[in-house]
């Protein structure tokens, strides 16, 4: 039989504590946190006849892996949105390595940083630009409109005055 460098077990997050209160969890490589999550702790582990101590635990969110404490995970400055944290244990005798795995953390957001809220107020800026042009393009209509009735009826005074003027019989 060949022979392989890996262990063939599922990884899980068994504990999980968000915001220091303890949330169950259902054993799926997708956690959803509440809004407003900061910061979570969570005990990794995969099923294995061994002690657990036998194995180190290592993640990797960017470019290089980082060896666990004993198989706790601290996830700490979480934003809104989805993060895939790839997880990974190592025997440490043999070297051996279970499969890379990916726990997908997805932290809601609160309501007004949903997409549909920025959709909202920009909209309302949009209609509140439109409002304010239309009244603003509306008052100097109305203002040349009278500006240019004053100016026929001065000019209309003059005419009359430059008839009256001209008349002999008066």
């Amino acid at each position: 039989t060949p022979i392989t460098n890996s262990l063939v077990f599922d990884i899980y997050a068994k504990d999980l504590a968000v915001n220091n209160l303890t949330l169950t969890n259902t054993n799926s490589n997708i956690i959803s946190l509440p809004a407003g999550t900061s910061h979570a702790d969570m005990y990794i582990s995969f099923p294995s006849f061994e002690i657990n101590d036998a194995y180190k635990y290592f993640y990797k969110i960017g470019q290089e892996w980082i060896q666990m404490n004993k198989g706790y995970l601290n996830l700490t400055n979480l934003k809104p949105g989805t993060l895939d944290v790839n997880i990974k244990a190592e025997h440490k005798l043999s070297l051996k390595s279970t499969p890379i795995q990916t726990l997908r953390v997805y932290v809601l957001p609160y309501w007004y940083q949903t997409t549909l809220w920025k959709l909202f107020l920009f909209i309302l800026a949009l209609t509140g630009i439109y409002l304010v042009y239309n009244r603003r393009k509306k008052v100097i209509f109305e203002r040349f409109a009278l500006q240019s009735s004053y100016d026929l009826k001065m000019l209309n005074l003059e005419m009359q005055n430059l008839r009256t003027q001209i008349n002999p019989h008066f």
